[in-house]
């Protein structure tokens, strides 16, 4: 499940989900009240490290972050590219500000698998933004997040002008909620 992001400062790690468990120091875990995306019996104890995905676009990139336990996917407003050292510059300061330590890009294979010309671009976005980032880019296949994102919005009763304003970031966060849902098997 996708939920929206809290605002929470990088720092704040109260967990999302309904959980209320003390720690190894005694102190308690109480629910801000938000759903959870995966993971919802994960010990308050275990140290997850937070993502931020990019779904990859000419004109703008969709972008999620996880919470600090790794349970959540929450999609954030788009970036609308303007030139890649402000575009570095925006994501820059968005990995400082929520203390990202890993990089998920969306790679979009063809159907049948293959690489075409937008997975080499975007692989080379990737490559550029990594070593500028001093962080070591993942890829996630993408195929069919726009999809899902678009009839997610669309159950959610948004119209067409609004949807086409989300479906970036909630395709990002579609991208990382597969991440997350694999890393808690």
């Amino acid at each position: 499940m996708l939920v929206r992001d809290s605002g929470r400062t990088p720092g704040d790690h109260t967990p999302p989900a309904a959980i209320a468990k003390q720690d190894a120091a005694g102190r308690e875990w109480r629910s801000r009240g938000a759903s959870v995306g995966v993971g919802a019996g994960a010990s308050p104890n275990v140290t997850h490290r937070r993502l931020l995905a990019i779904d990859y676009g000419r004109v703008r990139h969709g972008l999620a972050v996880s919470d600090a336990l790794g349970m959540a996917s929450h999609p954030l407003p788009a970036l609308q590219r303007q030139s890649p050292a402000q575009d570095l510059a925006v994501l820059a300061a968005l990995i400082r500000e929520r203390d990202i330590e890993r990089l998920v890009v969306g790679l979009p294979y063809n159907m049948d698998g293959s690489e075409g010309p937008m997975a080499r671009e975007v692989r080379q976005f990737a490559g550029t933004l990594g070593a500028a980032l001093r962080l070591n880019p993942e890829f996630e296949d993408e195929r069919l997040s726009t999809d899902e994102a678009e009839s997610f919005l669309s159950e959610a009763g948004l119209r067409p002008s609004d949807r086409r304003r989300l479906r970036d970031s909630v395709a990002a966060a579609v991208i990382l909620r597969g991440v997350l849902e694999r890393e808690a098997r």
